[in-house]
């Protein structure tokens, strides 16, 4: 018989691009690693250690987020979401294009606007 303590409990992946999104702002900012597991091999396979540091508009943790606008194509498996990013200093608007790859949503294209 296999108790509850004998489980590994893996955290479960974000079901949505949105929440995908969120998790990666929650999570890039203070433990990059862990944050690139939202990221499509697509895209990292393109960054250097700069460019990964030039993901979000600055390199200080945000201190708020506002989901302003989302469209997801379940034909097309994209999805846009428009989100602004406050810091302390400023606010700033990022696109984040996401695809479908098995199965899961993955951050392809990281833009400001």
């Amino acid at each position: 018989m296999t108790s509850a303590d004998d489980l590994v409990i893996e955290d479960a992946y974000p079901a949505s691009p949105e929440e995908v999104v969120l998790l990666f702002l929650e999570t890039y900012p203070s433990n990059p690693p862990d944050g690139i597991k939202y990221l499509s091999p697509r895209l990292t396979a393109t960054l250097t250690e700069d460019s990964a540091l030039g993901l979000l508009p600055l390199r200080e943790l945000p201190a708020g987020y506002n989901l302003q606008q989302g469209s997801t194509s379940i034909e097309t498996q994209a999805s846009v979401i428009l989100v602004e990013i406050v810091y302390d200093s400023a606010a700033y608007w990022v696109e984040f294009g996401l695809s479908q790859m098995n199965g899961r949503w993955k951050i392809d294209r990281i833009d400001s606007v």
